[in-house]
């Protein structure tokens, strides 16, 4: 039975979000709504799509990963769905995992989208623990992200970006900042960088119990028409709101 408005089982896939009419389709019992032959058809033809609404920055915040037998800095970025390595780094795998089928991942800008594939069984070293995952493969300017999917299951994930640490699954893990950086086997490809002429400054503070830890963000995102660049300041803690501007480009209208 589909769950709706989060994953679809259609044909054993078990993807996340992708938009298939099962799941998306469902009456108000959760039953879903049967496919002609011809519809399921024409539903396996076409290749899967995955959401990756990642812009790309300066200061992201990166944790080790070792993806079978290669390292890389996986990018955390849970404004994506699906996990992903880019094509250099399976090319670099001595083993590579199998293909199991073709997706269209949908990026961040109208009709922004490019091709992949899914691959598995993945072994993945995430601290001392090893994982087996399905991971979307990408001629993406990034080594790996570390998407929504693997940070909520089976990391339970839980990110302080005050003190720069992740607890995955139990284990507190230093992240990294700083430019994106790349294995000694892979090599520049396409850019997955997408320009915007918008200014966002956003401040909020993150609150939780009494027992956990409390943290404060103030991250202030530049972007320029002709390319982007970020930063990241950490501050002393401040009233609980949220401001966001937009403003024109550098040398726009005011």
């Amino acid at each position: 039975m589909a769950k709706r408005g989060i994953s679809c089982l259609f044909g054993n896939l078990e993807h996340f979000r992708c938009g298939c009419r099962v799941g998306a389709g469902s009456v108000s019992n959760n039953e879903s709504i049967p496919l002609s032959f011809t519809e399921a058809a024409e539903q396996q033809s076409r290749p899967e799509v995955g959401r990756v609404n990642q812009l790309g920055s300066a200061a992201q915040f990166c944790l080790k990963v070792q993806v079978g037998d290669v390292m890389v800095d996986a990018v955390i970025d849970s404004a994506a769905e699906v996990s992903l390595i880019s094509d250099r780094v399976y090319k670099a795998m001595k083993q590579p995992p199998p293909k199991q089928r073709d997706v269209k991942l949908l990026m961040t800008g109208r009709d922004a989208s490019m091709q992949g594939f899914v691959v598995g069984p993945v072994k993945l070293k995430i601290g001392n623990h090893w994982y087996q995952q399905h991971l979307n493969v990408a001629p993406t300017d990034v080594d790996m992200l570390l998407g929504f999917d693997i940070l909520i299951n089976p990391g339970r994930a839980i990110i302080n970006m005050a003190e720069a640490t992740i607890i995955f699954d139990g284990q507190v893990l230093s992240l990294e900042g700083g430019s994106l950086q790349h294995t000694d086997h892979v090599h520049d490809t396409v850019t997955f960088a997408l320009p915007t002429a918008s200014e966002v400054v956003r401040d909020q503070q993150m609150v939780t119990d009494e027992c956990g830890t409390v943290g404060v963000l103030v991250m202030s995102v530049r972007f320029a028409c002709s390319g982007w660049r970020s930063s990241l300041e950490l501050g002393p803690p401040r009233s609980p709101d949220m401001q966001i501007r937009l403003a024109s480009p550098p040398g726009g209208n005011d």
